[in-house]
């Protein structure tokens, strides 16, 4: 596999770099009520959906935002290997 734009290339697995990692850091925060084993949430799917839903955890912004940045990095990785652009798109060196 041939990398076609090495800007998009790098720039994308950054994204998915800082993506993952903010996703593991975010799995420490709540995600909400756990459901003791004698609650009907635990058996239900609905029932357990309904009652996060209803009282979400400090974790799920920060998770869900992660997860977001992780997979714009995924478009742009896939972009950069597909789609050819003009020149390649060389990294520079730094100033």
């Amino acid at each position: 596999m041939k990398i076609k734009s090495e800007r998009d290339f790098w720039a994308g697995l950054m994204f998915l770099a800082v993506g993952v990692g903010f996703a593991i850091g975010a799995m420490n925060y709540s995600m909400g009520p756990a459901c003791p084993p004698q609650d009907p949430c635990a058996t239900s799917l609905y029932a357990r959906f309904t009652q996060l839903s209803a009282h979400p955890g400090a974790g799920y912004f920060p998770l869900g935002l992660s997860l977001l940045v992780a997979f714009l990095g995924c478009i742009i990785l896939f972009k950069s290997l597909t789609i050819e652009s003009v020149g390649g798109d060389p990294v520079r060196s730094f100033a």
